[in-house]
């Protein structure tokens, strides 16, 4: 029998998390992301609550409440079906002063009966509990598919009662001047779509021809027909002017099919409950009552194929970006688009309608960041290769905020970078995020220490470094001098390039940022902390867990610049060299 450990093969709604601690890890297991790191993790002191919490119409819902003490303002995530809970940005909100609320709505890992309209009462809820709690300040931020819900939920609460929705986008009675809606007070747009129904839009496949056939297609619609332009990756397809202007047309062809679909659906259900009230229902035949019901409640799901069509997958001149040929669903757009599970799949026709529907959705961000003038930070990661960075520059334009700003990272839509650390994106957005934050709202109170001009000095270069950033080197005197084991002492800008590049070659090396301790002398500054990361062959460590990976560094500053840059550590980081360990591996490390 095989003992290795089985590899996870399925799907998660927690693709966003950070990592988990020990004792959140299976035995033998290295507490990491879904991506392989071990660096990005809570800081030290952070109280986690588990909130429970009951919409004003009834639904549960939840979240965890991350804070270290003294916060005064509270960042608010979300979605409409994943698991924000452990969003990968928590750390570095609550490392910069701030709580983070990571919430679990209603329709936690499925959407197929996912109404936008009745999410608005869960965050409601959320917002509600945390001003009772004390937070002076709510900012939401919308991630991803959050995007279009944050901006749906802030565009109604900002509304004045009468003027709110009274129904669903399917006309099912809903009436939000009924809820108690407090408004945030901030707006962070990360990474987020202009909604899932335009997103929706933009990916179906219009070759479909027969709704209740997943292979069913028409060629001459079809964005994988090679008589279209379309090339198998790793080559680029092209497709003409005149191909994309039918294949966007016919894409609101299907869409506006199974909106009729849908609303035929909840039609004939309404007409059936007409009878049911009449006041001679109760005389009919027991037949009859029973047929009537039955039409009256019996509805059927939509099941929709195929929708990872968009051309600008495999066609890069379409809004060119950095991004490679991919799609949200896996990297090879022909097989995510007809693979199962994908987007929309299985939908009520009320949840169609309200979610998915790119014709009959209110969850439309360019229509409702035009009502909010509360601060607005929209953050594009421009290696996307699903939301294009001109879908930030039109949310970014269309927002009705004064206090605006528009910041772009090289990042995948998940904020992971193409080379390691594969992480060092999401720690730069943490920046951001933490930066346009303290300029507007306040932050912990508790008395933390402001960094000397010294320490932010290096700790500027540690946070470069670890993004391998070539002005890295713009922190350093032209004659700086540095010491790493087995190199030696070198001299100069060019002899530091050459020794990183060889370490980067052999290794790759990121610092746990937020454990790093910083002790200044005159101009020195000395810094003890962890590493993490893994070698050419993948084996990996883990500062104070694994043997390798502590270290001190002392730097000395002249003229506001890096003079003298000498690290002292183990250079065996994944411990190959055994005969070292005179008193055993079986250690705290």
């Amino acid at each position: 029998m095989s003992s290795s450990i089985p590899a996870f093969a399925g799907r998660s709604t927690f693709l966003h998390g950070f990592a988990r601690g020990d004792t959140e890890t299976a035995p033998g297991t290295r507490p990491s992301t879904w991506w392989g790191s071990a660096g990005l993790v809570l800081p030290g002191g952070t109280q986690e609550t588990v909130v429970r919490l009951q919409a004003a119409d009834g639904a549960h819902s939840r979240g965890i409440l991350y804070r270290r003490g003294g916060e005064h303002t509270v960042v608010v995530l979300n979605h409409p079906r994943a698991d924000f809970s452990c969003h990968y940005i928590i750390p570095s909100l609550v490392a910069a002063g701030f709580a983070a609320f990571g919430g679990q709505g209603r329709n936690l890992g499925n959407d197929s009966d996912c109404v936008h309209e009745y999410l608005l009462a869960d965050l409601a809820a959320q917002i509600s509990y945390l001003r009772a709690n004390g937070f002076e300040h709510v900012v939401l931020c919308g991630n991803s598919g959050g995007g279009g819900l944050a901006t749906f939920y802030q565009a109604q609460a900002v509304t004045a009662p009468p003027g709110r929705l009274t129904d669903t986008a399917a006309g099912d009675p809903f009436d939000l001047n009924a809820l108690q809606m407090p408004p945030a007070d901030g707006l962070i747009l990360l990474a987020a779509h202009v909604g899932e129904g335009a997103f929706a839009l933009e990916n179906l496949d219009p070759s479909v021809t027969d709704e209740r056939d997943p292979l069913s297609c028409d060629p001459s619609l079809d964005m994988f027909n090679p008589d279209n332009g379309y090339r198998p990756p790793p080559r680029v397809s092209s497709y003409s002017p005149e191909f994309l202007r039918r294949y966007r047309a016919a894409q609101r062809a299907r869409c506006a099919r199974l909106d009729a679909a849908a609303r035929q659906d909840i039609a004939r259900r309404r007409r059936y409950r007409v009878w049911m009230a009449e006041p001679g229902f109760g005389d009919r035949s027991t037949a009859e009552q029973l047929h009537i019901t039955r039409m009256a409640t019996a509805s059927s799901y939509l099941t929709i194929a195929r929708t990872s069509a968009n051309p600008s997958y495999t066609d890069l001149s379409i809004s060119p970006s950095n991004r490679t040929i991919s799609t949200l669903m896996g990297p090879d757009p022909h097989t995510a688009n007809y693979r199962l599970g994908g987007f929309a799949s299985v939908m009520t026709p009320e949840a169609w309608l309200s979610t998915w529907s790119g014709l009959s959705t209110r969850a439309s961000v360019l229509d409702t960041i035009t009502r909010i003038e509360q601060p607005t930070l929209v953050v594009s990661f421009d290696a996307d290769a699903g939301i294009l960075p001109h879908e930030a520059q039109h949310m970014f334009d269309r927002a009705a905020a004064a206090d605006k700003e528009l910041v772009r990272i090289d990042a995948n839509h998940y904020g992971l970078a193409r080379t390691e650390p594969r992480d060092a994106p999401i720690q730069e957005a943490g920046a951001v995020l933490a930066r346009w934050l303290r300029a507007r709202f306040p932050a912990s109170s508790r008395p933390e220490r402001a960094d000397s001009r010294n320490v932010a000095l290096v700790r500027e270069y540690f946070r470069r470094g670890d993004a391998r950033r070539p002005d890295v080197l713009d922190l350093f005197t032209d004659d700086v001098e540095f010491y790493f084991p087995k190199h030696g002492v070198g001299h100069g800008k060019a002899a530091f390039v050459e020794f990183a590049t060889v370490l980067r070659d052999a290794l790759f090396v990121s610092h746990n940022q937020d454990r790093l301790t910083f002790i200044e002398n005159g101009d020195r500054v000395a810094v003890e902390g962890t590493t993490y990361g893994h070698d050419r062959t993948g084996t990996r460590w883990q500062g104070a867990e694994t043997p390798g990976g502590r270290f001190c560094a002392v730097y000395q500053i002249r003229d506001g610049l890096i003079a003298r840059n000498y690290i002292y550590v183990d250079p065996d980081y994944t411990s190959r060299h055994v005969d070292g360990f005179l008193w055993g591996t079986d250690q705290r490390w």
